[in-house]
C-alpha cells in the first residue's frame, strides 16, 4: 500500500533525445515520498488514451481505494510484481514495444546508457510513454560515490 501523503508539487526531469514528442520522463522522489501523487498525475495523462498503464516491479502495491477515490480508472490498470519477473529487461522491451500499453511506469533507478537508449527508442518508436520512478536520495547516494 502506498502511505497517505499529502498532495506535493514535483518537476519532472525530462529527457528529450530527439525532435519528436516526448516519451520518456523520469520523476524523482524523495526516500519519504509516496508515489500517490506522480501514479494519479501518470494515470490522469492517459486515462483517455487506448491502451493499458502498466506498473512495473512498484516499490510498495499501490492503494487501490486511493487511486479510485483520485478519479483513476482502475480498469485500465495492470501491474507487475518484481517476484513475478524473471528479467526485466525482457519486460520492458516487450511492453514497450507492444500496442496495446499506452505507458508503461517502472520502479528502478539505475539502467545501463545502452538499456536506456534502448527503452526511449521503443518508446518513441511505439508511442508508448515511459516513466521512471527514481528515489533522490538514491541518485544523490551514487553521485557522491561518482565525484
Amino acid at each position: 500500500m502506498l502511505n497517505s501523503g499529502s498532495a506535493h508539487s514535483f518537476t519532472p526531469a525530462f529527457v528529450r533525445r530527439s525532435k519528436s514528442p516526448l516519451y520518456y520522463r523520469k520523476l524523482q522522489l524523495d526516500a519519504d515520498q509516496s508515489a500517490l501523487a506522480e501514479l494519479v498525475f501518470i494515470l490522469r495523462q492517459h486515462q483517455h488514451q487506448s491502451g493499458w498503464v502498466l506498473l512495473v516491479a512498484p516499490n510498495q502495491l499501490p492503494d487501490k481505494s486511493r487511486l479510485a477515490a483520485c478519479g483513476v480508472d482502475l480498469s485500465r490498470l495492470l501491474l507487475i510484481q518484481q517476484k513475478q519477473i524473471s528479467n526485466t529487461d525482457t519486460v520492458l522491451t516487450h511492453a514497450l514495444a507492444s500496442s496495446t500499453c499506452a505507458a508503461v511506469v517502472v520502479w528502478q533507478d539505475q539502467f545501463s546508457e545502452q538499456s536506456l537508449h534502448r527503452y526511449q527508442d521503443l518508446a518513441e518508436l511505439h508511442q508508448t510513454c515511459f516513466y521512471q520512478l527514481s528515489s533522490l536520495d538514491d541518485a544523490t547516494e551514487l553521485q557522491s560515490r561518482t565525484h
